[in-house]
């Protein structure tokens, strides 16, 4: 997948064309001759939405064979009711946005008879340190998640925005331009998307 600003991702899709792996590989240019893919090398999985395919630049690889080892986690964090917030207050980057996150919780699924039970337990930001390797459950899309992997590309490590803001952690400056796209307070065209 192209990033803005040139670069790409290595993404998998998985089951179903509504989850995917996200490799802890970027390049400069979209030549993945000798890149294994491995469980090992997921940084992350998620699921999206049908408009991510659509509106990213996403092109199939036929140099890699696709990972059958990747297992979808069965723990991830769940955000619930819709709440407002001020970022970077008092300084030139204050942002007020909605999101969802006032109320958060640890979802765990676990699979009986083919169908899916979840089971859910409360967290508070005091929690962060235990579950900060989980992904949220909720749906990724465009521009958001296009946004999520040009900053993984840029800090050279899984990062993940709407996270930190859900658990009252301060934010980089670098994370501007997510908490604007998130927020619709700039039209993403603005940013290339």
């Amino acid at each position: 997948m192209k990033l803005r600003c040139g670069g790409y991702a290595l993404l998998q899709t998985l089951d179903d064309t509504c989850r995917i792996a996200v490799f802890d590989e970027f390049r400069d240019n979209n030549d993945w001759k000798g890149f294994n893919l491995s469980a090992e090398r997921v940084l992350f999985c998620c699921y999206v939405t049908k408009n991510f395919f659509r509106c990213s630049q996403i092109e199939k690889i036929k140099s890699v064979t696709a990972c059958d080892e990747i297992v979808f986690p069965n723990e991830s964090i769940s955000l619930n009711v819709p709440v407002k917030v001020t970022l970077w207050q008092g300084t030139k980057q204050q942002r007020d946005v909605l999101i969802i996150g006032e109320s958060i919780s640890l979802c765990k699924t676990t699979w009986i008879d083919g169908r899916p039970k979840l089971s859910y337990r409360k967290l508070h930001s005091r929690d962060y340190e235990k579950v900060k390797h989980l992904e949220l459950a909720g749906l990724r899309g465009y521009p958001e998640l296009n946004e999520r992997l040009f900053l993984c590309r840029k800090s050279g490590r899984n990062v993940d925005p709407q996270k930190e803001i859900a658990f009252q952690r301060p934010l980089p400056p670098e994370f501007e331009t997510y908490v604007d796209i998130i927020g619709a307070l700039v039209s993403p065209s603005h940013f290339g998307y």
